[in-house]
Parts: C-alpha cells; structure tokens; sequence
C-alpha cells in the first residue's frame, strides 16, 4: 500500500517536472541553491585560507540537511535520466567559486538523489513539503550586499589596558513595571475684575462701583476603563462689590459659594451607571441686604448635606462632555445654625434649625467647546419633595483670549417654592481677568 501511494506521488511530481512550469520551478530552486551555498561558502571558507585552492563542497548537500522536501531532481534522475537537468551552476554559486578555484559546472550529486529516492520510499509518512513551496523563499542577494567598513582606530589606543571585569559598569537588567494610574487631576482657578466709574454731575444719575470675583475648581476623578467611575469636585467662590450708596457696609458679597461633590457609579450597560451622590454645599462669609443690618445668610446657615440613589448616563466626546443623573430617592438635610438668619426663608418652620426632606432629583451637567476659545459650562439641578420644588441652573461662558486671560460670563437663575410663594431669582456678572488650567 505505501509503495502504490508513493508510485503516483512520484508520476505526479514526474509530470510536472515535464511541462514548461519546470523551468520556472528550476529558476526558484537555482535561486535557492545560490543562497545556501553562499552561506555555506561563508562557514569553511575560513579552514581554506591557507590552501591553494578551496575544499569544494557539493551544492545538493544541503537536501540532507533541510526539513523534509519532496524534490524534483531524484524523481527526475529515476524516470527521466535522459532529462536536461538544472544545475547550481550560474549566478552566485559560480562568482563564488571563480577566483578559488576553475570549478565551472557544479553537477548534481546523484548519490544524494538515491538516498532521498529511498528516504521517499521507505517514510513517506512524514510532514513533507514541495518544492514549489520554495517560491516563498527569497533569493539571497549577494551583489546587495551591504559589506562594513572598518573603523579607524589610533595607534596609542592599541596601548592602552584593558578593563577588568571587576571595573566594568554593572548594568541594571531589572524590569520595571508600573501600575496604571486610574486617577486624573484637574483644576481651575481665576481673578476676574470688574469696574464702572460714573461721575457725580453724570446726566442720567448712578453711581460708581468696583467688584472681585475669584473662583477654584478641582476635579479628582477615578476611572478603571472597565465598571467604576469615582468623580470628585471641589468648588469655592467668593465675589464681593463696594456700592458707595450703602453706608452700613464696605462691600457687599454678589458670589458665595462652597460645595464638594462626590460620585460612584457602577457601570450597568453601555453609558448608564448605577449611582450613589453626596453634595454638601454652603457660604463662607456673611451678607447682608442694601443698607440693612439684618443677616440674611452666613456659614452654614443654611448648610445642605444631599444623598442620591439612581441611574446616571455619562457622555464624553472631543467638544462635549455630560452627565445627565436621575435619583428618584432623594434625601436633603438642610441646616440653620445662626439665630440672625431667618430660617423661613430655607423651608424651615419659625424656630427650627433642622429641615429633612425626602423626594426625586434630576440634575444636568455639560462642559461643551464651543470654538477652542470659548467654552460653556451649565449645571442644571432639579429637586423636589413633592410638595415644594427648588431649582437652580448656573451657566458660564468662558472667553479664552490666552493660557492667562479670559473673560467670564456667569449667569445664575434659581426659583424656590417656598408654601404659596414662588420666587425666581437672577445672578449675573461680566469681568475679565486672570485664568489658569492645570
């Protein structure tokens, strides 16, 4: 049985030796033999320096050497002796050689082609290839060869004594591997300034007043790329203005802020996170109405600790960046610890300093780049208990002449429900300034 599969192997490669495809298959295997008897001539030609002529190595050597092939040639010398057959005796093997030795004409080992005859015959169950296969071989391009020139050393470096082992550099094989940093940090801080000067004989009447406006922003946000995202804010603001016509203060504040924002979310699916949200906000000075000693706010008064439970989806591309949160529990502990400030004003009953509220919020964020110097940031928060609702939206254009000086927009609308009272209420101011990044 192995005789009979290897009988029409043998025809089969027989046959396409015969047809004209043979001579470009013979062309690859020339191409071949020129690149392993190169580098065979490059191992031994060093043992024959010293010889008048060069030990001469047969070119089909190599075939004993290599991975198991099915070669044409010992087919060939089998069926076909009378067949011209394709020697290794042009191109590289032949320039090799001439100057060494007169060998023109390497022949075919016909020895080496018996012993692969039998080799087929006896296992050829091994994990064979073809000689076609050698088209994916590249010739080996002697004349490209890219031949270093030596370096030019000086004479009196010959002198000079080698380094021991012992004064060799020890150099620090160590791999060092870091952990990934989930963390990213970012603020913002800027001074902006305000002025309007009017004379005292002005035909319309008014009066002069100059305003302050500093603001820090830092954002602390984790992300693993993968489920949990951990987002931290930071904000304080504090603008204050003098107006001549009240003669009970100084300045009065038009900004006050402090409020620290935390959020863990969890991912669900896609953009949506199952969230938890605490936010504590209140004011660090006094204020007080125009030409009035009554308090109206101050520190801690009042004072707001929020917990949120809901889904938040999160967006982030090149210009825009969201974040719209949806919490149908909601739970505000408000608090009124200065017995100057009204607390009716918060939602608290006359005399207590303690409000806890229970209902759903909604809130929007969004940071969109309009051009590279302009950019709008909008924080839209919704809160109500379902009997008294309290909304804010605070919006600020950011006019980027440089990395150092802007000129900032704030617009602050909020309407508060407070029993049968509706109040909305604004908060504008333009100024330029100082405004830096990191």
């Amino acid at each position: 049985m192995k005789r009979t599969l290897l009988i029409v192997l043998t025809l089969a490669f027989a046959a396409t030796v015969a047809f004209p495809q043979g001579k470009r298959q013979s062309k690859v295997l020339r191409q071949f033999c020129d690149t392993v008897a190169y580098v065979r001539d490059s191992i031994y030609r060093v043992d024959s320096l010293e010889m008048e002529r060069p030990i001469v190595y047969d070119v089909d050597m190599y075939k004993l050497f290599m991975a198991p092939v099915i070669y044409d040639s010992p087919i060939q010398q089998k069926f076909m002796p009378d067949l011209e057959r394709d020697t290794c005796k042009a191109g590289v093997a032949a320039r090799m050689f001439d100057g060494y030795t007169k060998v023109k004409d390497i022949a075919m080992d016909t020895t080496v082609n018996n012993l692969l005859y039998n080799l087929y015959l006896t296992e050829f169950d091994q994990d064979y290839v073809t000689e076609t296969t050698l088209e994916n071989y590249a010739s080996y391009d002697y004349d490209g060869l890219v031949k270093e020139t030596p370096t030019k050393q000086q004479v009196f470096s010959l002198f000079k004594p080698e380094n021991n082992a012992s004064e060799r550099k020890k150099v620090d094989a160590r791999i060092n591997i870091s952990k990934p940093n989930f963390w990213k940090l970012q603020g913002n801080s800027s001074v902006q300034f305000s002025q309007n000067y009017i004379s005292p004989n002005w035909y319309k009447g008014g009066e002069s007043s100059n305003s302050i406006l500093a603001y820090l922003m830092f954002n602390a946000n984790y992300n693993d790329k993968r489920r949990i995202e951990f987002d931290n804010r930071l904000e304080a603001k504090v603008g204050f203005m003098t107006v001549p016509s009240d003669t009970l203060h100084k300045f009065n504040f038009n900004s006050d802020l402090l409020r620290v924002t935390s959020k863990l979310g969890v991912k669900a699916f896609n953009r949506w996170y199952y969230t938890l949200s605490v936010e504590f906000n209140t004011q660090f000075f006094d204020t007080y109405n125009l030409n009035s000693p009554n308090r109206v706010s101050s520190f801690m008064a009042p004072g707001n600790l929020i917990f949120n439970i809901g889904m938040d989806y999160k967006l982030s591309k090149e210009k825009v960046e969201l974040s719209a949160f949806l919490s149908p529990l909601t739970y505000n502990f408000r608090y009124v610890g200065d017995p100057e400030v009204d607390e009716t004003q918060f939602g608290l009953k006359e005399g207590d300093k303690v409000l806890n509220s229970f209902g759903s919020t909604f809130q929007f964020n969004m940071k969109w780049t309009i051009i590279p110097s302009i950019v709008w940031e909008t924080r839209f928060n919704y809160f109500t208990s379902y009997h008294k609702i309290e909304t804010e939206w605070e919006n600020t254009f950011n006019f980027i002449l440089n990395r150092y000086l802007s000129a900032k927009l704030f617009v602050h609308a909020r309407y508060f429900d407070m029993e049968a009272e509706h109040r909305i209420q604004w908060n504008e101011l333009l100024s330029f300034g100082i405004n830096y990044n990191w």
